[in-house]
């Protein structure tokens, strides 16, 4: 949807394995900036409910060697956005990424999903949301 000149994209992509959420996360996070920049958006700003993963992007000074690689990969492809920033937003106050997350798992399907808007067929609690 355009508000003012901001395009919100919605994306969901079923990944089978990970070795734990956070991994998961971060996973989804590495995709999101690799389709954001595919379809050459270069001023970003992700939300998520992963408050960990957040953190671990704002504050530096914090290590986590289990997941090192993927925080190098995310802070690469930071420098190729103009702006990039990220911010968390918990589960309660983001029903349209939480149906998207609960419509992939409950359906088990292995779809990739990059849109304005959440797909009738994905998460129909996410689209109701349109008309509130």
């Amino acid at each position: 949807m355009e508000m003012s000149g901001t395009t919100t994209l919605f994306g969901a992509k079923r990944v089978s394995t990970a070795e734990s959420p956070l991994h998961a996360e971060a996973e989804g996070l590495i995709w999101a900036m690799q389709e954001s920049l595919n379809r050459r958006y270069m001023s970003v700003h992700f939300e998520s409910d992963c408050q960990q993963l957040v953190n671990l992007l704002q504050r530096d000074e914090e290590e986590w060697p289990a997941l090192a690689p993927e925080l190098d990969e995310i802070k690469a492809l930071c420098t190729s956005f103009d702006t990039f920033s990220i911010a968390y937003v918990s589960r309660s106050l983001n029903i349209r990424a939480d149906g998207l997350a609960k419509g992939v798992r409950s359906r088990d399907l292995r779809v990739t999903y990059v849109q304005s808007c959440a797909p009738w067929w994905l998460a129909p609690v996410a689209n109701q949301m349109d008309a509130v």
